[in-house]
């Protein structure tokens, strides 16, 4: 796996040299504790770093575990050079599968700061080595700084604040020394180069970073950040004078660089345009059913985030994502193990994750949103089936909103509490259904299933075979609904039919499940203005069910209730 870095401090200090030993000042020292607290506890057990190299430099150190899981190398191979500016690839190895990060001091402030972690790998693959790009900032000074390189069995969390945490029972920790170089004298007119992403296309809200290729790499080089609707009129971006600019966007949008050395002229790169994921909405066709059972998730804005392509799933990755319930973790980027949520039926399920955090903020929000093009139906019925895995204390919030207009406004449709009133005993499986949302026909509806969680005890909610009934709307417009009734509703089993509506005075008469499986049907036929008819399906399963009247030109649909 290979992601780019680029790390950046505004932070001007005096220069700090120190030789080698100097490295024993950060948290922690070759007998591996802090105030007298193990920074392993495992004896050199899973997890282990079995080399460390920076491609290109002289760093390049095989190793074994050494005494408490920690230690420091002095020695030539475990030293190296990298230059202000310049971007270099880290690779570890490991003798089981880890969860890899590294610190670089960049700031020589004898800190492993947040800012200065590198995600090396959630999973290394046993004896390979787990690839990751950094960037050494063009400000960084000069000198021997330190690096630091832990590592933890896959699924145990090592993350951006964990530089000097304590008790680790798996995995180890090593620490080197680089030497950080100047970068060359800034010419009077830099080379820009082209501008490069690493997404070219993005989904709303979510971060891309952009990067030049090819650039001149010196000090005194100022930066300029740049957007364009047409690639033609180019405003300047805000915080935009790094070489490396993270950002989101709405609309496609192209992006350059000026780059300018001091008294010269700017030199404008190569425009880079980044396009949007556009949703593809559903188009019920001849059909009146929509349903979606979770086995199956593709790419969307990120690996595994969506199970079609009429699905967003905002955002696409971190803790307030929903993601297959076994991906959660490896690929979504929830900070903690998901809980073990069972799908219902087949072999997944969708799974928003809601641990209990001081990390976390409440509420946290997550939207799962279904594209849906309704131009056939006035109303529909959306059901679904959800697990919340037991709670403790603490409320988790489903929302279940629609819009009708492509997602500029929306409506609540239903809200479910999910907690321990509706959990009573252990955790199962449960059905829900928000009826009659009224999609008006519209050709761009968005179903959106919005998780908030408070952090307080709860854990992961879980959603299942999701199903759209079209055949609940009325599918013409000019269809007189009030000529015809089936009463009472809900009924017994014995239902009366009245019909004044000529269209229908030859036609079918249907009683469906829910699954869409027909378990009455009857033809009718009654020339009179005004007819009824009265059906016994008393010995029908108590439930809803879909009753259908089909004729030569149009079709009625009604939902009807039987207890």
């Amino acid at each position: 796996m290979k992601r780019i870095f680029a790390l950046f401090s505004t932070v001007s200090i005096s220069l700090i040299l120190f030789s080698s030993s100097a490295v024993a000042q950060y948290c922690g020292d070759p007998s591996g504790s802090v105030s007298g607290v193990a920074f392993y506890n495992n004896a050199c057990t899973a997890g282990n770093i079995t080399n460390v190299s920076i491609l290109g430099t002289t760093l390049n150190n095989t190793s074994t575990c050494v005494g408490q899981s920690y230690y420091v190398y002095n020695v030539a191979q475990a030293t190296g050079s990298v230059q202000q500016g310049n971007t270099y690839t880290l690779s570890v190895t490991t003798n089981a599968s880890s969860v890899v990060a590294a610190w670089i001091d960049f700031n020589h402030n004898n800190t492993f700061d947040v800012s200065e972690f590198i995600d090396v790998d959630l999973a290394s693959i046993v004896d390979s080595a787990s690839l990751v790009s950094f960037t050494v900032p063009l400000n960084a000074p000069v000198g021997t700084t330190g690096m630091r390189i832990r590592t933890r069995t896959s699924g145990n969390p090592n993350g951006a604040g964990d530089a000097c945490t304590t008790g680790y029972f798996s995995g180890e920790g090593e620490e080197y020394t680089l030497t950080i170089t100047p970068a060359p004298p800034c010419s009077p007119t830099p080379i820009a180069g082209q501008a490069v992403s690493d997404d070219d296309t993005v989904c709303y809200f979510n971060t891309f970073t952009l990067s030049l290729s090819g650039a001149t790499v010196a000090a005194g080089i100022t930066y300029e950040w740049q957007s364009s609707p047409d690639n033609t009129t180019w405003t300047a971006l805000p915080f935009g004078t790094n070489s490396t600019y993270s950002y989101s966007q709405y609309v496609a949008t192209y992006y350059r660089c000026l780059l300018r050395c001091s008294g010269g002229a700017p030199s404008a790169s190569a425009s880079k345009k980044i396009e949007m994921v556009a949703p593809v909405y559903y188009n019920f066709l001849a059909s009146t059913i929509y349903v979606q059972n979770f086995d199956n998730w593709i790419d969307a804005c990120d690996n595994h985030d969506v199970p079609s392509e009429n699905w967003k799933n905002t955002p696409s990755t971190g803790n307030t994502s929903w993601r297959r319930q076994d991906e959660g973790y490896t690929r979504g980027g929830w900070s903690f193990p998901s809980s073990n949520i069972t799908p219902r039926a087949g072999t997944g399920c969708a799974a928003f994750h809601t641990p209990a955090s001081p990390n976390l903020a409440p509420p946290i929000y997550g939207d799962l949103d279904l594209y849906l093009n309704c131009i056939n139906f006035t109303n529909i019925d959306f059901s679904f089936w959800y697990y919340k895995v037991c709670c403790v204390i603490g409320y988790d919030t489903l929302y279940i909103d629609y819009s009708t207009n492509g997602g500029f406004t929306f409506s609540p449709a239903a809200q479910f509490l999910l907690n321990d009133t509706l959990h009573p005993g252990p955790s199962a499986w449960k059905q829900r259904t928000a009826f009659a949302i009224p999609v008006n026909n519209s050709p761009t509806v968005i179903i959106r299933i919005r998780e908030s969680g408070d952090l307080a005890g709860t854990d992961d909610t879980g959603i299942d075979d999701v199903r759209i009934d079209g055949v609940l709307g009325i599918s013409n417009r000019d269809l007189d609904i009030s000529n015809i009734a089936f009463m009472p509703n809900p009924s017994n089993g014995n239902v009366t039919l009245r019909c004044s509506n000529k269209s229908f005075s030859k036609s079918t008469l249907q009683l469906m499940d829910l699954t869409g499986r027909v378990v009455y049907s009857e033809a009718i036929q009654n020339t009179a203005s005004n007819w009824s008819a009265v059906m016994d399906w008393s010995n029908q399963s108590k439930g809803i069910y879909i009753v259908k009247l089909i004729s030569d030109t149009k079709v009625y649909t009604q939902k009807i209730v039987l207890e």
